[in-house]
């Protein structure tokens, strides 16, 4: 048996010796990180944001913990999120496809985006009055570009501005589900796990019928 960490393994331009025990799973994995690329680029064309966080990770010694350090960001990870965010997407389309209910957390239009604007003109750059979600985008990527050593103060000052996100529900449950909702209301994975699993067994019975 051997154990690989996703993060050993990516990029793989020189795969570890522990692919090569696996026929196949070294193009397997490079054919993941492409299609992760790809989604990535397709999500940020409709108006997602280049943002960075710091993030802890723990360091042990000899199963004791001992410090923090900071997790670094690789393309392991990156596919890892990339995937994930492609199926929260596929799945609140397949709900929606379906006439259920489900909850979304959204960020909505940002209030301060004066604020917005007046960050940017503090680095010399000129964003529209109106929210631009791309051209706030190519901004921060300028930014990035620019000096990446503080995107990541830059990132939490643009997270601020745009306000908290908070959770909605996409549209309205038929009065024969409402009881699937109301059971895990409180918990929205749990939520949507349930009716994905509701609308699975609903179309499962209409097959067999």
């Amino acid at each position: 048996i051997y154990t690989l960490s996703l993060h050993d393994a990516l990029p793989i331009s020189e795969p570890p010796p522990a692919l090569t025990h696996v026929p196949g799973l070294a193009e397997n994995l490079r054919t993941q990180d492409r299609v992760a690329q790809a989604l990535k680029r397709c999500r940020h064309e409709r108006g997602a944001l280049t943002l960075s966080s710091l993030e802890a990770r723990p360091v042990f010694d000899d199963g004791e913990l001992c410090d923090l350090a900071e997790a670094a960001h690789t393309r392991a990870s990156d596919v890892i999120e990339d995937f994930m965010i492609a199926a929260n997407g596929v799945v609140a389309q397949f709900l929606e496809s379906r006439g259920v209910a489900s909850l979304r957390r959204i960020v909505r239009t940002p209030q301060r985006w004066p604020r917005l604007v007046d960050l940017a003109a503090q680095y010399g750059d000129r964003l529209p009055e109106d929210p631009d979600a791309p051209s706030l985008e190519r901004w921060l990527l300028r930014r990035r570009a620019a000096d990446p050593e503080r995107f990541h103060d830059l990132s939490l000052s643009v997270i601020k501005l745009l306000g908290r996100g908070e959770y909605v529900v996409e549209r309205v449950l038929p009065v024969s589900r409402i009881k699937y909702f109301v059971k895990v209301r409180a918990r929205a994975r749990a939520c949507v796990c349930v009716c994905f699993s509701v609308c699975v067994c609903e179309g499962e019975r209409e097959r067999e019928r």
